[in-house]
């Protein structure tokens, strides 16, 4: 697994949704405004070069700030997925913050794997609640 395909996993899932544009009440359009900003946040990610460990530790830590707040704003009936997948993110940006190359991070490829499905259902249940409100 590249860094690239590493840090893109949460954003690949399409964890906190796609095109967000407005929601409908206040609850509502709290989350689905820090969600937008993950997803901007996610998509510096995609951007980052393979070599480039220490722009993916900034994008990272900027990705990770922004879903701890999205974390904070999910309505009750999406926080504990919302908080599985800031969970996660969190997770890998401090394991992130000790690697000073690419191949620091190959440990990393086995807990990924056994996260990456329930991260898939989280996703499941995120989205979906954005398509009905966002």
């Amino acid at each position: 697994m590249t860094l690239k395909s590493l840090l893109a996993v949460p954003f690949v899932l399409g964890a906190l949704g796609l095109g967000l544009v407005a929601c409908g009440d206040d609850e509502a359009e709290a989350f689905c405004d820090r969600a937008a900003e993950v997803e901007d946040a996610g998509s510096a990610l995609a951007g980052l070069g393979e070599q480039d460990i220490d722009a993916a530790k900034e994008a990272l830590g900027e990705a990770n700030t922004r879903m701890q707040e999205a974390a904070d704003a999910a309505p009750g009936e999406i926080s504990g997925d919302v908080d599985q997948v800031a969970s996660f993110i969190d997770d890998l940006n401090r394991q992130l913050e000790g690697a000073s190359r690419p191949q620091d991070l190959l440990g990393l490829t086995d807990d990924l794997q056994g996260r990456v499905a329930e991260l898939q259902e989280a996703s499941a249940n995120i989205d979906a609640y954005i398509e009905d409100n966002c």
